[in-house]
């Protein structure tokens, strides 16, 4: 019978140092030894040494470190070796517990809403401590069933690191065919010709912000676009509050139709987006501007990759003001120039930058359901009395790998012939896609058929 467990009745949680800056170098010498960041985990650039002493808390690169303050909270890190400061604390589980399965355990859904509703209840700054993580209970399973657990968790978190280096092929790919036919949109070495970005604009729009108090949220209201809500190239459209429809009409002006480019122009100043069709009608806050392209001028698509550029956002960066609360004025951005050229070789970006986009969409959809499938199996290994068979998980999992997945692996195939002998589909479509991989497949003798009378039997070549 498994049993139900504090967390810190099964690790040692320490917490790390904080040396002040005057001892930091940025070169590493003799006797000096990394100090890791939260930052260090996401970006490698800006690494920092200080003296080894014999008080730093350091960790090894497996170790489990947990993220205790601000914005990264919970945020749960491995994969490097050092000293670690103090907005991180390293998780040490002891022998009823293996360290990879503490790893997922952290990553839970379960746990991080836990650590969320502990950092909304008070100051940013306050982080966490070792007597709220004592509250945070558990079923264990025994390290028998944590083994397998693990398995099946490492197979669907590598198809989902995979499904993400997907994403980073394609987005690399667009950026190089843009440089290729357009050059550096600051230096503009094709010397295409320039315009501002108040003179891109349909003719009765202008760049502008929305709305400034938008009031209380309201059910079955109009949503409104906040600068945090645009990121990585897209809207959070899920998560968008809603403003009274007396206030939007108010607002009127700086309501965004599809095709429209939002900017962020506060905070995280230079995350674009084009409004997509679920969206047509919202409208903003005075942290996001809006941009409609006139398409008898730029295209919205070639205008979007430009205003995402690392070259739009240098160019951004040279008019921000502010120190604690960064923002770009309207007049600044609106008097920013790029290159304009000419519509026939911008349409040729944008039938590629298109043809990118369905792709991304379909690894996303992809990536959402794996990744809803192992926070549904994470969520399974916390029952009490969990029985762990792999069979269904992967059964499930098979439906959603593509044919790079499964070639070469004759356990992922022996899956996909058993879905077609037990006809284990949900519906025709699901039957469809996994038909269509199965003949590839079997074009590329990874899978053969045997006729045996009047039946035909799939086998791993």
């Amino acid at each position: 019978m498994q049993k139900k467990v504090s967390i810190t009745d099964i690790c040692n949680f320490q917490g790390g140092n904080q040396p002040p800056k005057s001892e930091f170098l940025e070169t590493p010498q003799k006797g000096y030894i990394r100090l890791l960041q939260i930052r260090d985990f996401e970006n490698d650039s800006k690494a920092i040494y200080i003296e080894d002493k014999g008080s730093l808390k350091k960790c090894l690169e497996d170790d489990i470190l947990l993220a205790r303050y601000g914005a990264s909270v919970g945020k749960v890190l491995t994969g490097k070796a050092g000293a670690y400061n103090v907005a991180m604390m390293k998780i040490t589980p002891n022998e009823l517990v293996l360290k990879r399965f503490m790893f997922y355990v952290l990553k839970s859904y379960q746990f991080q809403k836990f650590i969320k509703l502990i950092s909304e209840s008070r100051a940013a700054q306050a982080g966490f401590n070792k007597t709220d993580l004592s509250r945070f209970y558990f079923y264990l399973p025994s390290i028998e069933k944590q083994e397998i657990i693990i398995a099946q968790l490492d197979t669907i978190q590598s198809l989902i690191d995979k499904r993400f280096d997907n994403l980073r092929i394609l987005d690399n790919f667009l950026n190089s065919f843009y440089y290729h036919l357009f050059g550096d949109p600051v230096k503009n070495q094709k010397k295409f010709n320039t315009k501002k970005l108040k003179e891109i604009v349909n003719k009765d729009t202008i760049i502008t912000y929305g709305i400034v108090q938008a009031g209380p949220n309201i059910e079955n209201g109009i949503p409104y676009i906040k600068s945090g809500e645009i990121k990585n190239g897209s809207i959070k459209s899920n998560s968008l509050s809603q403003t009274s429809n007396e206030i939007a009409e108010k607002h009127k002006k700086s309501k965004c139709n599809i095709g429209d480019i939002i900017i962020s122009i506060r905070a995280s100043i230079g995350e674009c987006a084009i409004v997509p069709l679920e969206l047509d009608g919202v409208n903003l806050t005075r942290g996001a501007a809006r941009v409609s392209p006139n398409a008898n001028i730029v295209d919205r698509y070639y205008l979007f990759q430009t205003m995402s550029s690392e070259g739009f956002k240098f160019l951004t960066n040279k008019h921000i003001k502010g120190s604690t609360f960064k923002e770009i004025s309207l007049s600044k951005l609106r008097e920013i120039k790029i290159p304009v050229p000419n519509l026939e070789l911008q349409s040729k970006f944008s039938e590629t930058f298109l043809n990118i986009m369905k792709q991304k969409e379909l690894i996303n959809k992809s990536l959402g359901q794996l990744q809803g499938l192992f926070q549904s199996l994470l969520q399974n290994a916390f029952k009490e009395n969990v029985a762990v068979n792999e069979e269904p998980v992967f059964i499930e999992l098979i439906k959603k790998m593509s044919i790079e997945d499964l070639r070469g692996d004759k356990k992922r195939l022996q899956y996909l012939i058993n879905l077609f002998k037990e006809k284990k589909f949900e519906d025709m479509h699901e039957y469809s896609d996994a038909k269509e991989m199965l003949f590839v497949l079997i074009a590329e003798n990874e899978i053969t058929q045997k006729f045996n009378n009047d039946t035909i039997e799939l086998q791993i070549t």
